[in-house]
């Protein structure tokens, strides 16, 4: 194919099908699912919790070869954020699947105040508790 105005040679398909570890796991808020296809077909990616319920399907479609990407934000379905815990990712193509598993980590997004500590502001601080 044509390339910026030189001739590039095509990437070459994937020899083998292969589903590849998360990254980040574990992760908060967010983490990308990649796997490499060697041939096109209906293909399925869908995250379960540990009881083996279906959280959140994130491809259900026929795909062409080569390597795909996916973004689980840890919600489920209906867009509900989902626990911290164990999950687990499956890549089903016809009677062929593979499943790893996936870490959440329910971490704050902002540093929490310490005993004793009087940030401007702070709800938890001394200085805040102590007006009437």
């Amino acid at each position: 194919f044509i390339h910026g105005g030189s001739v590039v040679a095509a990437p070459a398909a994937p020899t083998r099908t292969r589903l590849f570890a998360a990254a980040p796991n574990p992760f908060n808020p967010r983490t990308l699912i990649s796997f490499d296809l060697d041939a096109g077909g209906r293909t399925r990616l869908a995250v379960y919790d540990v009881a083996g319920r279906l959280v959140r399907t994130l491809a259900d479609e026929t795909l062409d070869p080569g390597r795909h990407e996916y973004v689980w934000d840890g919600t489920d379905q209906a867009g509900r954020r989902q626990p911290s815990g164990v999950y687990f990712y499956r890549l089903k193509i016809g009677d062929w699947s593979i499943t790893i598993t996936l870490s959440s980590l329910d971490m704050p997004l902002r540093r929490r105040c310490r005993p004793g500590c009087r940030p401007t502001g702070c709800r938890g601080s001394r200085a805040a508790s102590s007006r009437g």
